[in-house]
């Protein structure tokens, strides 16, 4: 067989990243936050725009502190809703994350029982999933106002029991 490589170039060990990489292919449960194929193709908007953008020269690796007319939008766009105050901003970034993860790993834990559904799909299910809070006489009740199958599976990977249609608001608890 043809050696390709030179005997030092062998020699070089993989860099950590694709070390942990390589590592996480040993779990089951391990959740990719970082190297995976989307499950949609990307949309003709997003192919014409890139292809725009290259022809006229924008090639290069963007600054390691961003885009500034990027930067400036999302900056315009979070004020509005945040008042502009560094920890609102902040804790904003922390849901959106938080919202992220909590997105990956239900797909991982889906896939592995074999129902697929898209961070779309999950996304939906989960914003779908909402209570009425309402009083009768001197009680409370909680009525679920939508329920869908997904949702349901959801919930039981989560190992959290369904709740009725109609729950007793001391009855529900996390």
């Amino acid at each position: 067989m043809r050696q390709i490589c030179s005997k030092k170039v062998l020699q070089i060990s993989h860099s950590r990243i694709r070390h942990m990489f390589n590592l996480t292919k040993q779990y089951s449960d391990a959740v990719y936050l970082c190297i995976d194929e989307p499950d949609f193709s990307t949309p003709s908007f997003i192919i014409e725009k890139a292809y725009e953008e290259v022809k006229n020269g924008f090639t290069h690796y963007t600054p390691n502190a961003g885009i500034l007319e990027l930067r400036e939008a999302i900056s315009e766009e979070v004020k509005s809703v945040f008042h502009w105050t560094e920890p609102r901003i902040k804790g904003h970034f922390v849901i959106c994350f938080l919202d992220f993860l909590l997105e990956r790993i239900l797909e991982s834990k889906l896939k592995r029982t074999h129902l697929s559904a898209s961070p779309q799909q999950i996304r939906e299910t989960l914003n779908s999933m909402n209570f009425a809070e309402v009083k009768i006489k001197k009680s409370k009740f909680f009525i679920k106002t939508k329920s869908d199958s997904l949702g349901n599976k959801i919930l039981r990977l989560l190992h959290i029991k369904p709740p009725k249609n109609v729950t007793l608001i001391n009855e529900l608890s996390l």
